[in-house]
């Protein structure tokens, strides 16, 4: 499974919706469908937005370095 779904899973396995995720990342929702969808490459964001990312999904943030 690629790094993209996994996010997608962990957000929805969390019952959260891609605006709430986006609120608390202080991005916008279109951004997290972007990274979802694989429109943008996840090295193009901020890495702390990342690293915030990862903490609240619970995914290693080795993993989304390696991507």
């Amino acid at each position: 499974m690629d790094v993209k779904n996994l996010i997608r899973l962990k957000r929805k396995s969390k019952q959260l919706k891609q605006y709430e995720l986006a609120e608390m990342l202080n991005i916008s929702k279109k951004e997290i469908y972007h990274i979802e969808r694989n429109v943008k490459d996840l090295n193009k964001f901020d890495i702390f937005i990342l690293e915030k990312l990862c903490e609240i999904l619970d995914i290693d943030f080795n993993l989304i370095l390696s991507e």
